[in-house]
């Protein structure tokens, strides 16, 4: 069986999909050097040769370069370039083409946030996704996503009755493989230092925390407050409302040994978001043994209950006092890995395996 697995996210630096790929596409790597997916061909399709990661490049896995190329490409286009390749089943992310040629369609539906919290998208952004969604969760013949929230809200929002599976992350293999990396930034000490980790966007409420982050002055203590997170261009200005505010340290980008430099040396971790389909970044805090503070719009009520401290991402004065809190180092609930133990690529990638085997049955068939 041939499985091809939509790359483009991989352009983009700690995008929420970009790490959920990863993580599949290095279990899906291991299971097929043995035997309990010898039956596979795993191809990841790329905008250009420099997106591929480099521990992934000795990986059982072949990477198909696809240009940077515009929507009516992805959605009409690259069945075309798929059947080429002669593949049998195609992942995506969210939506898939219009056209199958054949083959079977998996799509992971992350979340519908711009339908739950519509306030926080612009108009154009929900009118246009929300048909590819709507058509995504019908034309595929696997509906995947990440919680039982995110399914709830696909059921509600998109009106969407057929069957939805939930596949979840792993989060503590990852942590445990990554090597520890340098210092990104020569301004930082360890446990000097308060820790976000997310893309620029208006949910993420960025600015209200550097604000919350000014006003709890803890710069007169040599603390700072580090935001990792890559910017599209059209976020530009939701940046230049945090960046410029002494003591806030935004990194953009930064490879995977610095970001785990950064968990492993951190005074805590904040998580000030409006709203989220899963929130990786909270649950790789805690699983490196961070005193966390998280929103308690925070949709997954297992990783919220092992946080020290939740907080009102709207009032100002409850992320002051959390942000305080942190700095005084509150002490890590000692559950965290028994709690979370569900979250575990191990685990997840048998019942993905198990569904390629459902969808493809005659290929699989033939070759099992």
């Amino acid at each position: 069986m041939k499985l091809y697995l939509d790359g483009r996210w991989l352009s983009r630096p700690h995008h929420g999909v970009a790490t959920y790929l990863l993580g599949l596409i290095e279990a899906l790597a291991n299971a097929t050097s043995d035997s309990s997916a010898d039956w596979l061909e795993v191809y990841v399709g790329v905008e250009y040769e420099a997106a591929i990661p480099p521990e992934l490049c000795d990986a059982n896995v072949r990477f198909l370069v696809t240009g940077r190329q515009n929507i009516l490409w992805r959605l009409l286009g690259l069945p075309i370039f798929l059947k080429k390749h002669q593949i049998d089943v195609a992942h995506f992310q969210y939506f898939c083409p219009l056209l199958k040629l054949g083959m079977k369609y998996i799509t992971t539906v992350h979340d519908v946030l711009f339908l739950s919290h519509p306030e926080l998208f612009p108009a154009s952004y929900r009118a246009f996704r929300l048909p590819l969604f709507w058509l995504a969760a019908r034309l595929s013949d696997i509906l995947l996503t990440i919680s039982d929230a995110s399914r709830e809200d696909i059921r509600k929002y998109l009106h969407y009755n057929g069957p939805i599976e939930i596949m979840r992350l792993g989060i503590e293999a990852k942590l445990r493989s990554q090597k520890v990396g340098e210092n990104p930034d020569s301004r930082l000490s360890p446990n000097k230092y308060l820790l976000t980790v997310g893309r620029v966007e208006t949910r993420k409420n960025y600015p209200r925390l550097a604000r919350a982050y000014a006003a709890a002055g803890l710069r007169e203590h040599g603390i700072h407050l580090v935001i990792v997170g890559w910017c599209e261009s059209f976020e530009r200005t939701e940046a230049e409302r945090f960046s410029s505010i002494p003591g806030v340290i935004w990194l953009q980008r930064v490879d995977d040994g610095q970001l785990n430099w950064l968990y492993q040396n951190a005074s805590g971790f904040i998580f000030p978001s409006l709203c989220e389909g899963f929130g990786l970044p909270l649950a790789e805090a805690l699983f490196a043994g961070l005193p966390c503070a998280a929103s308690n719009t925070y949709p997954l009520s297992d990783v919220l209950a092992v946080c020290n401290i939740a907080f009102d991402p709207y009032q100002e004065g409850e992320m002051v006092a959390a942000l305080h809190a942190l700095a005084a180092r509150p002490p890590q609930h000692a559950d965290v890995g028994t709690t979370l133990s569900e979250y575990d690529w191990d685990r997840s990638i048998q019942q993905y395996i198990g569904l390629l085997r459902v969808v493809g049955p005659r290929v699989a068939g033939r070759l099992l």
